[in-house]
C-alpha cells in the first residue's frame, strides 16, 4: 500500500507448514486493506505474482464490519491444509454466526457493489487530504502518496516531537497517531499516521489547517 518497510513475523507453526510442502522460499502478504486499493495504473497485487509459491491472507473486519472477527486466506492447497489444522487446534473454529452472515454477504454480490463505492469514497478523501496537505503544511514537511488503504504518513522537520505535537492537536479537537508506537527502536519522533477514511472532506481540510497552525514555520521551500 504505502510505500514503506514491513517487518511481518511468523509462528515456528507456521513455518514448518511451509517447509512440509517442499518449499525453499515462498511469498507471504497479510493485507488488511487491500481490498480498499485506490485506483491505480492496474499495478497486480502481490498474490497474483509468480512464479513463486504465493501466500496471501487479510481480514473482512475491514470491509464487512468488525465484529465480525473473521479473516481469509488464499494459496497452495497443502499450506491451506495445514493452516486449517492449526487453526482449528488453536480455537476450535471461528463463530459460526459470522460466518454465516459473510458467507450470505458474498453469495448475494454485496461486497462487490460495496468495494466499487469504497474505493470511490476513500479516493476522493485521500485526494482531499493530499490537497490540504500541499496547501497549508510548511517547508520542510513531507508525506507519502498512498495507493490504498485510510492512511498517510507524514515526516515533519528535523526536530518535532509528534507526542508532543500530539497533545497540542488534541487540544484543537485534532487526532492523529505519533510514528513512534511503530517502530521497535524508539525512532519515529519526527513522523505520524494521518487518516482520511472516516471524516468528511471538509474536516479533513479544517483538521490539517489546524495541524498546520501549531507546527513552527520555516522559511525553506518545500521541494
Amino acid at each position: 500500500m504505502e510505500h514503506r518497510t514491513t517487518i511481518v513475523e511468523f509462528s515456528e507453526r507456521r513455518t514448518q507448514a511451509a517447509c512440509s510442502c517442499g518449499w525453499r522460499s515462498a511469498v507471504f502478504g497479510a493485507t488488511p486493506t487491500a481490498s480498499c486499493r485506490l485506483p491505480t495504473n492496474g499495478e497486480p497485487a502481490c498474490g497474483h505474482l509468480p512464479p513463486t509459491p504465493s501466500y496471501r491472507s487479510g481480514t473482512f473486519s475491514k470491509t464487512f464490519f468488525p465484529g465480525v472477527r473473521l479473516g481469509w486466506a488464499a494459496g497452495p492447497v497443502p499450506l491451506i491444509a495445514r493452516m486449517i489444522e492449526a487453526k482449528q487446534n488453536s480455537d476450535q473454529c471461528a463463530g459460526a454466526l459470522g460466518q454465516r452472515l459473510v458467507e450470505e454477504y458474498l453469495r448475494g454480490g454485496h461486497l462487490d457493489r460495496q468495494l466499487t463505492a469504497s474505493r470511490a469514497l476513500y479516493a476522493d478523501r485521500c485526494a482531499a487530504m493530499l490537497t490540504a496537505l500541499e496547501v497549508t503544511m510548511p517547508g520542510g514537511v513531507t508525506w507519502t502518496m498512498p495507493t490504498g488503504g485510510f492512511f498517510t504518513w507524514l515526516t515533519a522537520p528535523a526536530g518535532t516531537d509528534t507526542t508532543a505535537w500530539g497533545r497540542r492537536a488534541r487540544e484543537a479537537r485534532v487526532a492523529f497517531v505519533p510514528g513512534v508506537p511503530f517502530y521497535p527502536d524508539g525512532r519515529g519522533q519526527r513522523e505520524m499516521r494521518l487518516s482520511f477514511s472516516r471524516v468528511t472532506e471538509q474536516d479533513i481540510h479544517e483538521g490539517v489547517r489546524r495541524l498546520a497552525a501549531l507546527l513552527p514555520r520555516r522559511t525553506e521551500e518545500r521541494p
